[in-house]
C-alpha cells in the first residue's frame, strides 16, 4: 500500500500521535519504527509536556528531513492525560493511533490495521496481538484472554470488554489503530486513576472491533510505583499513600463506568441495562476480593 508522497491529500489517511515528557531515552526508537512503516500517508504528532531532555532536538531531527513529522512544545507541564488528549486535538487523520514514547511499531502496523477497517467500515478499530518487554530483555506475546469485543451488538460487546478490565492483561483500545470519527464521539481520557480503562469502555460504546491475531507492536513494561505514576496523570490529582488501591479503590472504576453509560447516545433500554452490567461486573469483582481475603485469613 505505497503512496506517492506527492499526491498525497492535505489531511492524511493516518496519525500517529505521541505524547511525551522527558523522553529521550526511547523516543528515537519509536520514531524509527514510525519511519519503517510500509504504509507512508500519515503524520506523527508528538506533543511534548515541557521536556527538560533532549527530546525536542531528536523530534525536530525527524520533522526537519520529513514534513510529516510535527513537534508541539506545551508552554507548561498539563499532566499526561491532558497531553494524551491534546495530541489527539492537534492530530488530522481519517485514522490514529497513541503511541507510547517506549513503544514501536511492526513495518506492517499500519498497512495491516487500516487494511481491516477498510474492509470492515462498521468497525470503529483494531486490535493486535502485542509484545510485552521490559529492560532485562525478557519479551511475552499477549494474546487476547478470551471475549473479545467484537459483537455488534451493544450489551455484549459491554459485557466483554467489562469481562477484559478483570483479567491481568486485558485488551487496551488506547493502543490500537481507531476511526477518528469515533473516538470524536468519547470524552478521551478522563481525569480518573482509572482513565485508560474508562475510555476503553467509551470507545467500546461507540461501536465494535475487529482484530488481526499476530504481533504488531512492542510496549516497554517497566510500571512504576502506583504514588509515582498516579501524581503524573493530572495536576489536579494529589497521592496520599503507596497503594492505587488505597487511593483509588475499584469501586471508583465501576462508577466512572456508569457515568459514561449514562452520558452515552444509546437507547434509555439499553442504558438501564447497561447500568446493570456495570453493576454486576462490580459486584463479582468484590466478591472475588472478598474470597481472597477470607481464604489468606483461613491460611494464616
Amino acid at each position: 500500500m505505497k503512496q506517492n508522497r506527492a499526491k498525497r491529500r492535505s489531511e492524511p489517511m493516518m496519525s500517529f500521535g505521541i505524547p511525551v515528557r522527558n523522553g529521550e531515552r526511547f523516543i528515537r526508537r519509536a520514531l524509527e519504527s514510525l519511519e519503517a512503516q510500509d504504509f507512508e500517508d500519515f503524520e506523527v504528532i508528538v506533543c511534548d509536556n515541557e521536556s527538560t531532555d533532549d527530546t525536542g532536538a531528536i523530534v525536530k531531527e525527524f520533522a526537519d528531513r520529513d514534513p510529516r513529522y510535527k513537534y508541539h512544545l506545551n508552554e507548561t507541564n498539563i499532566g499526561q492525560l491532558d497531553n494524551f488528549n491534546r495530541v489527539f486535538e492537534l492530530s488530522t487523520g481519517r485514522y490514529f493511533r497513541w503511541v507510547g514514547v517506549d513503544d514501536w511499531l511492526e513495518p506492517s502496523c499500519a498497512r495491516r490495521c487500516i487494511e481491516a477497517l477498510e474492509a470492515n467500515p462498521d468497525c470503529i478499530g483494531v486490535f493486535t496481538f502485542w509484545r510485552k518487554a521490559d529492560d532485562d530483555g525478557n519479551e511475552e506475546i499477549v494474546t487476547y484472554p478470551g471475549h473479545p469485543v467484537e459483537s455488534r451488538a451493544l450489551l455484549p460487546r459491554l459485557a466483554s470488554m467489562l469481562w477484559q478490565q478483570q483479567s491481568p492483561i486485558g485488551i487496551d483500545p488506547v493502543y490500537s489503530i481507531l476511526r477518528r470519527s469515533m473516538v470524536e464521539k468519547t470524552g478521551l481520557f478522563p481525569v480518573s486513576p482509572w482513565n485508560d480503562r474508562a475510555i476503553a469502555v467509551d470507545l467500546t460504546l461507540a461501536g465494535p472491533f475487529c482484530h488481526i491475531e499476530e504481533c504488531l507492536s512492542t510496549r516497554r513494561h517497566s510500571p512504576a510505583p502506583p504514588k509515582e505514576r498516579l501524581a503524573e496523570f493530572h495536576p489536579s490529582i494529589t497521592v496520599d499513600g503507596d497503594s492505587q488501591e488505597r487511593f483509588a479503590p475499584r469501586w471508583t472504576m465501576y462508577r466512572d463506568f456508569t457515568k459514561i453509560v449514562l452520558g452515552s447516545p444509546i437507547g434509555p433500554a439499553e442504558r438501564v441495562l447497561g447500568i446493570g452490567l456495570v453493576v454486576s461486573y462490580g459486584g463479582l469483582h468484590h466478591a472475588r476480593g472478598l474470597v481472597r481475603r477470607v481464604g489468606k485469613l483461613i491460611s494464616s
